[in-house]
């Protein structure tokens, strides 16, 4: 019993910086590279199909290490579809938010320009086959993306995000 009493557990040692940990940090991560990709058209599809791995697999969870995917699927998203103008995320106008209107405005004109020009270009016959197919497996990749909830406060706080979410209505 006493032997049992004198027992200590060691101390854990304080994390040392090694050249391997410092070697990492310079390199670029899983989600960096999967952007860059995204970036360059001639790698584009096989980095969406990547994803599509990586995100549907229900054994898996892609947790999103920063927002470099997700700006990178919005960009596609806004140039499939041939937006020119100013992202509706930076709207000039002030927003105006009531629960009264919710159903029938746009909370900045800028939004409502956007809704208006998705609804258009999301028309039947509008777009080709193949942007259609671009924009389903984008929308695909950020469903399941939501589906993880690591990825949640990085998805909701990104007004390009929402907006994509909300033009793709």
């Amino acid at each position: 019993m006493d032997d049992h009493l004198s027992r200590k557990r060691p101390r854990s040692s304080s994390p040392v910086l090694t050249t391997s940990t410092v070697a990492k940090s310079n390199e670029l991560s899983r989600g960096q590279l999967l952007a860059a990709q995204l970036n360059e058209p001639s790698k584009r599809n096989e980095a969406l199909n990547e994803l599509m791995k990586l995100t549907a697999a229900p054994e898996l969870s892609y947790s999103l290490d920063g927002e470099e995917i997700l700006v990178a699927l919005v960009d596609i998203f806004f140039d499939a579809l041939g937006w020119q103008g100013r992202r509706p995320a930076y709207a000039r106008s002030k927003p105006v938010f009531s629960s009264m209107n919710a159903w029938t405005r746009h909370v900045t004109p800028e939004n409502e320009e956007w809704a208006s020009f998705c609804s258009m270009q999301l028309a039947k016959g509008k777009l080709g086959i193949n942007t259609l197919k671009l924009l389903e497996v984008v929308l695909l990749i950020m469903r399941n993306l939501s589906f993880v909830a690591s990825n949640h406060r990085l998805m909701a706080y990104s007004p390009d995000v929402l907006n994509v979410l909300v033009g793709a209505l």
